[in-house]
């Protein structure tokens, strides 16, 4: 999802003294505008920013950003970790109406474990070989009930499934001249949509590429089909020491490629596909998903509101080939962050007295509507579909609903 305030842009002609960057600011009663998108990972590579680079990769459409232990020691990523939190702030100087959520993650080896700080939101973990040596390493660590993903060293096709299906999502390498091949990729994949678990796409080269290369257009369309056309939920980006600072350009790319590819998708064929592949009985959780994807299908709505808690009723929308944006509406800011990790979703943090479940369901789908119609999601007139429960529990029923005029 990228989420974009316009009350400020990079003046054209950017003046860097030290830690100073100038900007100019654009009027401050300007709307908000929102569009969806892949997740998009930034991965820092030994290179320091200050608090308003990483605001203006937030506006371009990074809404993760990874630290590398592996790659660094404790103080750049105390010192990292502390300039994203400066950047998450910068946006209530503007006085933006709603809060953009951002998630931090921190990668390391499974044979070096660290502490992990209370303000990360996914672990990524590296050099996994086998199950057991997982398991154990969670029941050793208090973090352990955090959002892991891992990141595989080992391509046994029985070991990836058991820890596919053990995580809560993956990271494929998926690079040339790697020894990860097409036909692992597209296993894994496999797995990972029998267990609804999350996958990026690790593209480590992909900015040095855009920036050095003359057929970078050509480069980035073939990048963007591979994600877009397996539906998987993000893309990594790693920085790289010998490009422009920030690298906005790619980033904004990307994003536009994502976008264009995604008005090419046949949804109906990916729905039928999916709803073949579940398996009878299936959780009412999921049928109800996929009963909300397709009267959001059959109707052309516009967005799907799905009012949850924990996130996992808007995460199986997002594996039911959507055929339009989920806004997920919580009153959990860390849910909001987690959410980040599938593709479609659009988390909204919603801080308002709590009312009777009759009231507070309306109350929160007037928050959503009104936020769709802000930023441009739908216009009034327009069909959406409500993913809620009968009583404040798990979503069980939907509803096609249509915005309002006034």
């Amino acid at each position: 999802m990228v989420w974009w305030v316009d009350k400020y842009s990079p003046s054209p002609d950017i003046c860097r003294s030290g830690s100073l960057c100038f900007y100019q600011y654009q009027d401050a009663n300007e709307e908000d505008r929102v569009f969806p998108s892949t997740n998009i990972i930034f991965n820092f590579y030994k290179r320091r920013y200050i608090s308003h680079d990483l605001y203006s990769l937030i506006k371009s459409g990074v809404n993760i950003f990874n630290i590398d232990r592996t790659e660094h020691d404790e103080e750049f990523f105390k010192e990292t970790f502390a300039t994203i939190l400066k950047a998450k702030r910068i946006p209530e100087m503007f006085r933006s109406e709603y809060e953009v959520p951002i998630t931090i993650s921190v990668t390391f080896s499974i044979n070096k474990p660290i502490p992990i700080e209370d303000g990360v939101d996914v672990i990524i973990i590296k050099h996994v070989n086998n199950l057991n040596q997982y398991l154990k390493l969670k029941k050793d660590h208090a973090w352990s009930k955090k959002t892991i993903l891992l990141w595989f060293n080992k391509w046994d096709d029985e070991d990836v499934e058991q820890l596919i299906q053990f995580s809560d999502g993956v990271i494929l390498d998926h690079q040339r001249n790697n020894l990860v091949s097409e036909e692992y990729c597209d296993c894994a994949l496999k797995f990972c949509k029998k267990y609804f678990k999350p996958v990026f796409y690790v593209k480590p080269n992909i900015i040095e590429d855009y920036y050095n290369l003359v057929d970078r257009d050509i480069r980035i369309i073939s990048t963007i089909h591979d994600v877009v056309r397996n539906q998987v939920d993000g893309i990594v980006v790693t920085d790289n020491e010998n490009v422009q600072l920030p690298p906005r350009d790619i980033i904004r790319s990307i994003v536009r490629a994502i976008s264009f590819a995604e008005k090419n998708i046949n949804y109906e064929d990916d729905y039928l596909k999916l709803s073949f592949m579940t398996k009878i009985p299936a959780l009412i959780s999921i049928t109800t998903a996929l009963a909300a994807c397709l009267a959001a299908l059959k109707c052309e709505a516009k967005v799907i509101i799905v009012l949850t808690k924990s996130g996992i009723s808007a995460r199986w929308c997002a594996y039911a080939s959507p055929p339009c944006p989920i806004l997920a509406i919580t009153t959990k800011e860390a849910t909001t962050r987690r959410l980040h990790l599938y593709r479609k979703v659009i988390p909204l943090f919603y801080n308002a007295p709590r009312a009777s479940w009759q009231v507070e369901w309306q109350n929160r789908v007037r928050f959503g509507t009104t936020f769709s119609l802000k930023t441009g999601l739908f216009n009034p007139g327009a069909k959406f579909v409500v993913l809620s429960a009968s009583e404040e529990s798990y979503c069980n029923g939907f509803q096609v609903l249509t915005a309002p005029f006034e």
